[in-house]
């Protein structure tokens, strides 16, 4: 099992036009990643293949956001985020991610799930890592469960899901 490397404050720049993918199995397990995600994350693909893709997340990401994106791809959503994410020696990266899942046709489950990444915009970085920085401290001092509350309350007041929240930073990837 991969030691989560210690952050460092140094981000790694994501090409514009980068095409970056993971596969993982349902419950996170990674199955393939790109030439493009693995030089940028600066794990080997062997390093990474078999590890839980929870490894790649930065420690400044709170748990409350994964646990969104899990809800929705367990409802069989698509779903889109925006993470930062940690490379081997502990520099940060921030990704958009659209995410998608292949259904085994037998059992109804979902079977895999497809992330594909590019690169998140600066207005992306600057105001989720705001967001992303409240709930982290707040599940540190209160808990999962008040930092889920923060969140919905977030959402409540302006009258958005989580997932349209994040879809407001979509669009723009070159600022």
């Amino acid at each position: 099992m991969l030691q989560k490397p210690n952050p460092i404050d140094s981000e790694i720049h994501v090409l514009n036009n980068a095409s970056i993918m993971v596969k993982t199995d349902r419950t996170g397990t990674i199955e393939y990643a790109n030439l493009e995600y693995t030089n940028l994350s600066e794990y080997e693909v062997d390093e990474i293949i078999g590890q839980d893709v929870s490894i790649l997340a930065h420690p400044d990401m709170p748990e409350t956001v994964f646990n969104h994106i899990w809800e929705s791809l367990f409802k069989k959503q698509r779903t889109y985020a925006i993470l930062k994410n940690i490379s081997k020696s502990g520099k940060y990266f921030w990704l958009q991610v659209n995410f998608d899942f292949k259904v085994n046709e037998e059992t109804r489950e979902i079977e895999s799930i497809y992330a594909y990444y590019s690169k998140a915009s600066n207005v992306a970085k600057v105001e989720l890592g705001a967001i992303y920085k409240k709930i982290k401290s707040i599940e540190e001092f209160s808990g999962m469960e008040v930092a889920e509350n923060y969140l919905n309350g977030f959402l409540d007041e302006k009258g958005i899901k989580y997932h349209n929240l994040i879809e407001k930073y979509l669009t723009n990837t070159n600022s």
